[in-house]
């Protein structure tokens, strides 16, 4: 499940790619978790004792925001030895691991899995067995949280390059057929796409001028899929119970 075939992209991403991307001044921590609340809250467990885990926890801003929420069995791993220092320093205990390493050994069944912006760094052969694995390790009912960036945002697919780990992308439906290959009820797959803040630039921006853009790129260049507003697909994937 490593994002890459060569450890060393890993050892050092937080201060060869992620710093960079996302420096300290880059959204206040109360940004952050409004940012959780606003895409993820519905979604999450009604009781706060459920355990909940996240692959590829990053800097571990998820785990915070669960955290924050009461969420008392939280788990994070992640493959990037960098990133887990990180997670240190934050007071955070999160384990330096691979995905199918670390579910192959865990005697917990998850009520709920995150993998934000992680996908599109696994190779689809590991990919495949790691959902696999997870429709396994979940509860039934139990609920798997995906993003990725949004190939279905014709102006987004800079995204699938800015980052040498990434190995592929997702369009809307190549997400929907991998949920369904790995057994889940599809819940949600939609772009994450935040409207302006005041009523006269959701009128304009957010309404006539997509609506116009988006008939004009599809009478140019004569698209007929559908197009997905916003930078990042969400996928949320249940596990059918019984």
């Amino acid at each position: 499940m490593k994002p890459s075939d060569d450890p060393a992209y890993l050892d050092d991403y937080y201060a060869t790619h992620y710093a960079h991307r996302n420096p300290p001044s880059c959204g206040s921590p109360e940004e952050k978790m409004a940012y959780f609340a606003r895409f993820y809250r519905e979604y999450l467990p009604l009781d706060t004792g459920e355990p909940i885990l996240e692959i590829g926890c990053g800097t571990g801003d998820l785990l915070l925001y669960l955290k924050s929420l009461g969420y008392t069995q939280t788990y994070g791993i992640d493959a990037s030895r960098s990133m887990v220092e990180q997670c240190a320093k934050r007071g955070l205990e999160v384990e330096l691991a691979d995905g199918l390493e670390y579910l192959e050994r865990t005697h917990i069944n998850f009520s709920q899995v995150f993998m934000l912006d992680v996908i599109e760094h696994i190779p689809k052969s590991h990919l495949t067995h790691l959902l696999n694995m997870l429709h396994g390790n979940l509860l039934p009912g139990g609920t798997i949280v995906l993003t990725t960036p949004n190939m279905s945002n014709p102006l987004n697919l800079r995204s699938r390059y800015v980052d040498i780990t990434h190995t592929v992308g997702f369009a809307k439906e190549a997400l929907e057929q991998m949920l369904r290959k790995a057994g889940f009820e599809i819940v949600v797959v939609k772009g994450l796409y935040t409207p302006h803040s005041r009523w006269y630039a959701r009128l304009l921006y957010d309404k006539l001028i997509l609506a116009l853009f988006e008939r004009v790129l599809r009478g140019t260049f004569r698209l007929y899929y559908e197009i997905v507003p916003g930078k990042n697909l969400l996928a949320v994937g249940r596990k059918l119970l019984g």
